[in-house]
């Protein structure tokens, strides 16, 4: 599921750094059709939550609403996009989190294999009701079901052509 070294330039993915080592918001492609952006973390990152992409190429901070994605988009206007981290970071590590393919991400008890995935009340975790949740834009959904009673790491998809960005307006 997405390798971990790209066949372009050679960069490995699953390196963390103490210093940067490329220019933030830099996105690769991956050997197997996927894509990466390079970031700096904020604040402490837990492998496999949705996070938003901060302007600054940051992903993360001290403060809740720029941290994981969940239903307080509203306060981005116009949206932002999402990207997950494979492994966890601290605070001011530079590393990669995955923007496009299938990669490991969690959602909610319930999400069924094949399921549009959208916000949820939980941070990082992404769910498959639209109501009252915020839609991602591009095709992120659940490669497979997640019916384990809690939230749980799954394998999910999310289209090359378009990576995910979350809409800053609510379902009704």
């Amino acid at each position: 599921m997405g390798s971990p070294v790209n066949g372009r330039g050679g960069v490995d993915f699953s390196r963390i750094d103490s210093a940067r080592e490329f220019p933030l918001g830099l996105v690769e492609g991956d050997t197997d059709g996927g894509a990466w952006v390079y970031f700096e973390a904020g604040a402490a990152l837990t492998a496999y939550l949705a996070y938003k992409v901060l302007p600054s190429g940051e992903v993360g901070s001290a403060t809740a609403k720029d941290n994981s994605v969940d239903d307080n988009a509203a306060s981005f206007t116009g949206g932002f996009p999402v990207c997950w981290p494979q492994q966890a970071f601290a605070d001011g590590e530079f590393g990669w989190a995955r923007v496009s393919g299938e990669f490991e991400g969690t959602t909610v008890n319930g999400a069924g294999a094949a399921a549009q995935l959208y916000t949820s009340a939980t941070a990082g975790v992404l769910g498959a009701t639209a109501s009252a949740h915020f839609n991602i834009i591009g095709e992120v959904v659940a490669v497979d079901a997640n019916a384990t009673g809690s939230d749980a790491t799954v394998t999910i998809r999310v289209t090359p052509t378009q990576p995910a960005f979350v809409q800053a307006v609510a379902n009704a």
